[in-house]
């Protein structure tokens, strides 16, 4: 696997993260928290992305984005598997572009790196959430031909109400 990622855009540049980005990706996951108003659910340490990122058994994977060298945004992404469809495909779990650097192309270079690691890995597609509200994300994703899921909402059980169904 090639650490970085050939792109038509000379400004922009793409890799695979490596151990020594996690301060980087660290602060680019608070940003998200900090964008999308919960900042206050922002508890993860950087030595819990090392675990899962570089860890023993590595539970995801991290692009990053840099436009001009300076870092830009960066995709997180898991892989699933389909059990309609019998095959893996990419859970996006966040896709964030620091706000200065947004309309600059670095999130479709983004997407398509990831349609290439679906396809290059014969994974079924991707697939991720978005708040209903991220209107500017909603557009973006329909204009690179993605559609909303049908028939399916998003649930989540987490803290006291884990908790108390575990007992």
């Amino acid at each position: 696997m090639s650490s970085s990622f050939q792109l038509d855009d000379s400004r922009i540049s793409l890799r695979w993260a490596k151990p020594e980005d996690i301060p980087l990706i660290h602060s680019l996951i608070k940003g998200l928290a900090d964008y999308e108003q919960r900042p206050h659910d922002m508890i993860a340490k950087p030595e819990n992305l090392h675990d899962c990122l570089f860890g023993e058994s590595p539970l995801a994977e991290t692009i990053l984005a840099f436009n001009q060298s300076q870092p830009a945004g960066f995709a997180l992404f898991q892989t699933l598997y389909s059990t309609f469809l019998g095959k893996r495909y990419i859970y996006l779990e966040d896709i964030f572009i620091l706000p200065e650097f947004r309309g600059n192309g670095i999130g479709k270079h983004l997407f398509t790196s990831l349609a290439r690691v679906c396809l290059s890995r014969g994974y079924a597609g991707m697939e991720w959430s978005v708040l209903d509200w991220n209107d500017p994300a909603i557009s973006f994703y329909k204009a690179i031909g993605a559609t909303k899921a049908s028939g399916h909402l998003h649930y989540a059980l987490t803290g006291n109400a884990l908790r108390r169904l575990s007992k």
